[in-house]
C-alpha cells in the first residue's frame, strides 16, 4: 500500500493512500488540529499548546481518544483509543520519528524523517494487520504530532 502525506497549505495535509484521499489535518492555533476521515470530523484539543495531553473529540463532543504522559517525567504518552490503550513516543531512528506502539513496545503506525539520495524524506511505516485498514484517524494523531514536535509556530503563543 503506498501511504503518504501531502501538504496543501501551510497547515492542511492530505492523507493518501493508493493515490486516494482517506483523511484530511488542518493545523489550528493552539496546538489544536481539526480531522477529516471516513466522513466524520475529530478535534484536538489541549489546554494550553505547550502541554503534552491531549483528547480527541468528534463533532458530537464526546472523547474518542485520549493521550497523557505516562509519568509525570516520561517522554511516552498513554493513548487511549477505542477500549485499548497504546504508548505514543518521540524517538530517533535515526532521525526524528513519532511511533504509536501497543504495550509490548511494538511499533504499529511511525511517522518519521530520513534521507534518501541526501534528501530529506518521510518515511512511513505501518504494521497494522492487514492491508485493508480503513481507521486513519490514527495515522491522523500520529502526524499532528509528528508535524507540531519539531515545528513549533511563535503566532500560536500570541
Amino acid at each position: 500500500m503506498n501511504k503518504y502525506w501531502k501538504q496543501i497549505t501551510r497547515k492542511e495535509y492530505v492523507l493518501m493512500t493508493n493515490e486516494a484521499r482517506v483523511a484530511t489535518l488542518h493545523m489550528t492555533k493552539h496546538g489544536q488540529a481539526e480531522i477529516y476521515t471516513n466522513e466524520q470530523q475529530y478535534c484536538i484539543i489541549r489546554k494550553k499548546s505547550w502541554f503534552r495531553s491531549f483528547r480527541v473529540l468528534d463533532a458530537q463532543g464526546n472523547i474518542v481518544a485520549e493521550a497523557s504522559p505516562k509519568k509525570w517525567y516520561s517522554e511516552s504518552l498513554l493513548f487511549q483509543y477505542q477500549q485499548q490503550v497504546y504508548l505514543i513516543k518521540h524517538r530517533n531512528n535515526p532521525l526524528f520519528e513519532v511511533v504509536l506502539q501497543n504495550l509490548q513496545k511494538q511499533d504499529i503506525i511511525a511517522y518519521g524523517k530520513g534521507i534518501e539520495n541526501l534528501k530529506e524524506k518521510i518515511k512511513v511505516t505501518d504494521h497494522r494487520q492487514g492491508s485493508n485498514t480503513t481507521d486513519y484517524l490514527p495515522d491522523a494523531i500520529v502526524w499532528f504530532l509528528f508535524q507540531s514536535a519539531p515545528e513549533l509556530d511563535v503566532m500560536d503563543f500570541i
